[in-house]
């Protein structure tokens, strides 16, 4: 296009030098063909003939060939030049080839916008990959409890059966001490008034004894010259030995059958009847309380006394059976994880079973769970372990406090009605002499006569 567009120019100007050209050769008298003008010409109109001493007579043709020849032909020919330039050179040559550029960027902007949203999805694919990778890697993370969060799981599994087997066993244990009290039941006592005491002096002699009491060998006759079983001399009268001093308890309050009865729950209950009610309740005949028609008669209220101090016996009596029944036989199923603790701790495989029973008891669970486990090193350094797993451990210790603020609860209990029977106690002689003085005032309030 930019050649054809010169070769039109310089097509033009040939034109028109060819024009001035011929019309100089018009003019050629002998004078400068050049010189269109001069001093003498001046007067002379442009439009009118020249004389040949003014030397312009070629002025008018060349006027003459630029109008009418050069002017028309020069714009014809760019009247063709533009027909050219539209009909021909655009819209047979430039025209098609935009339509094919055009659609060419546009295929080439299709499968570009193509390849970007391959990319995108790519991106977001290889993203969502990564985050599903990352959550996998923190669930599996996550879910690997450590062997200390599942050594406290095990050892809590039979926590609740014994709790449940302890309380059982503080109500039966409860209930026998009041039969022995109230001459209930088949009970020893039963029997007259020294039935009891016979029997306890027989257990003594023959279990409780030490010979070396009493001034040294002064109950030589009583125990028929020797001392009963080395471990179980004077634990009918020793609290701390009988009870305190053990985890577990070879004693089964529950389950136990009369007549068989093991070494522990004898002691417990030969202890116990020197602590409460060393004489039971007097027998009283049916007579003596009431007449034949039912009615009560002063032996009533003297028997009626009697239980009012077997009441208060009992509020005591439940502090000692709650605590009997706490280190009672609990669930065997435990018993297994626990001693491997214990062992964990430096204890020999002998002393393991003494500490802690064959059956552990409910006061023996907690006490590994809420002491001994953190008497372990290896439960400090298992806390450098996942988050998750630390968080799990602190849950579970918190569980665990929880359960021994609940017992702590519990023995505040037995402790706040300890206190009141022990002031009711204490006050009721000023009550009987308060009440004595309110018997004596008259209608109006004076002392009666």
């Amino acid at each position: 296009m930019i050649k054809r567009c010169l070769a039109l120019i310089l097509l033009s100007f040939f034109l028109s030098v060819a024009a001035t050209s011929a019309a100089f050769a018009q003019c050629d008298n002998g004078t400068d063909l050049y010189r269109l003008s001069g001093p003498d010409c001046k007067s002379n109109p442009v439009s009118k003939s020249c004389s040949p001493p003014c030397n312009c007579n070629c002025k008018s043709p060349i006027e003459h060939n630029h109008k009418d020849v050069i002017r028309p032909h020069v714009t014809h020919e760019f009247m063709k030049h533009r027909d050219w330039m539209i009909d021909i050179f655009f819209f047979e040559h430039i025209l098609p080839a935009m339509t094919l550029m055009t659609d060419q960027l546009s295929m080439a902007s299709v499968l570009q916008t193509q390849a970007i949203g391959r990319l995108f999805d790519a991106k977001e694919e290889l993203e969502t990959q990564q985050v599903l990778t990352q959550l996998m890697a923190e669930a599996h993370k996550d879910y690997q409890p450590s062997e200390g969060m599942c050594e406290i799981g095990t050892n809590t599994m039979s926590l609740a059966a014994s709790e449940r087997k302890s309380d059982m066993a503080q109500a039966t244990f409860a209930r026998r001490m009041m039969d022995r009290q109230l001459r209930s039941g088949a009970v020893l006592s039963t029997g007259g008034e020294n039935s009891d005491i016979i029997s306890r002096i027989k257990r003594f002699g023959s279990t409780h004894c030490d010979i070396h009491d009493n001034a040294a060998f002064g109950l030589d006759l009583l125990c028929n010259g020797s001392s009963g079983p080395v471990d179980r001399r004077n634990k009918d009268i020793d609290y701390t030995r009988t009870l305190e001093s053990k985890l577990t308890l070879d004693a089964d309050f529950v389950l136990t059958e009369a007549g068989h009865l093991t070494a522990d729950e004898e002691d417990i209950f030969a202890l116990t009847a020197n602590l409460f009610a060393h004489t039971p309740l007097a027998f009283a005949g049916n007579l003596i309380l009431a007449t034949e028609e039912g009615e009560p008669r002063a032996e009533a209220h003297r028997y009626m006394d009697l239980r009012s101090v077997a009441a208060k016996r009992s509020v005591a009596q439940n502090s000692i059976a709650s605590i009997a029944a706490q280190r009672a036989e609990g669930d065997p199923e435990v018993a297994q994880y626990l001693k491997r603790v214990v062992t964990e701790l430096g204890v020999s495989d002998e002393d393991v079973h003494k500490v802690l029973g064959e059956k552990p008891s409910y006061f023996a669970q907690m006490e590994v769970l809420t002491k001994d486990i953190y008497q372990n090193p290896v439960f400090y350094t298992e806390l450098y372990d996942k988050p998750a797993n630390v968080t799990r451990k602190g849950v579970t210790l918190k569980a665990l406090a929880l359960m021994q603020d609940r017992d702590f609860y519990k023995s505040q209990l037995r402790s706040e009605a300890l206190l009141s029977v022990l002031l009711e106690t204490m006050l009721q002689d000023e009550h009987n002499r308060v009440s004595a003085q309110l018997s004596d005032l008259g209608v109006g309030g004076e002392d009666a006569e």
